[in-house]
């Protein structure tokens, strides 16, 4: 079976029928079915691109009531962006960046976490992406949700800010600047995080990272520190 059968033959007339109906069951169908029609496939991300279907997914990421709706609609957004130019050139002509970051600070965990490896997925392969995601507010919003009580996974959060850490010059000296208790927050979270898995062989990646952001947030101490636990650990 091959995706591109089901525009073929008009399957493609339904998709905005499906993301326009009432009833949120059919919506998330919807939204799952854009995803699975153009996860890696480039003829039918453009296909979908064309249609004018972003906007409207962003427009249901934005104003829809129902969690698991907002959810499945940004992992169609993400299918149809990710490496795809065209599909990023439109999500930021209809304010993708902005709607995202807002979705960010909805209390809805698993919206935020597909958010995170959005963000990192596309700042990583993008530089473009990545100085847009920054001056779009991004990173705040990350760390906010790095330093919650209730953040559900540390690990793909710190990935995301990492992500954003060189989108300019002193991006940390800024925050700093701009907002120090945040800037505070983020150093405690990050040591507290680091003593719980730094002993833990099973969580070596968020060690890393977190000691990465440790030297650019403070680069002498953190230097220090990462010598200190390498000689331990010998």
């Amino acid at each position: 079976y091959c995706h591109l059968d089901f525009f073929t033959v008009g399957g493609g007339e339904i998709l905005p029928i499906l993301l326009d109906h009432v009833g949120d069951e059919i919506r998330i169908q919807g939204c799952s079915l854009i995803a699975n029609l153009v996860q890696n496939n480039d003829h039918c991300q453009r296909i979908v691109i064309q249609s004018g279907i972003l906007q409207k997914l962003l427009l249901i990421l934005d104003q829809s009531e129902n969690d698991d709706v907002r959810t499945k609609s940004l992992t169609a957004i993400s299918a149809l962006i990710r490496g795809y130019t065209l599909g990023q050139l439109q999500f930021q002509k209809f304010n993708g960046f902005k709607i995202v970051v807002k979705a960010l600070s909805a209390q809805i965990p698993r919206l935020q976490l597909k958010i995170c490896f959005l963000v990192n997925t596309l700042s990583i392969s993008s530089q473009q992406m990545k100085k847009l995601f920054y001056e779009n507010g991004t990173l705040d919003e990350l760390i906010n949700f790095y330093v919650s009580p209730t953040c559900p996974d540390p690990m793909h959060v710190v990935e995301a800010i990492l992500s954003l850490s060189d989108a300019k010059k002193d991006v940390f000296q800024s925050l700093k600047e701009r907002n120090n208790p945040l800037f505070d927050e983020l150093e405690k979270k990050l040591n507290q995080r680091l003593e719980i898995v730094k002993s833990d062989a099973e969580q070596n990646d968020e060690k890393a990272s977190i000691y990465q952001l440790l030297t650019f947030i403070q680069p002498s101490s953190s230097t220090v520190t990462t010598s200190t636990d390498s000689q331990a650990s010998t």
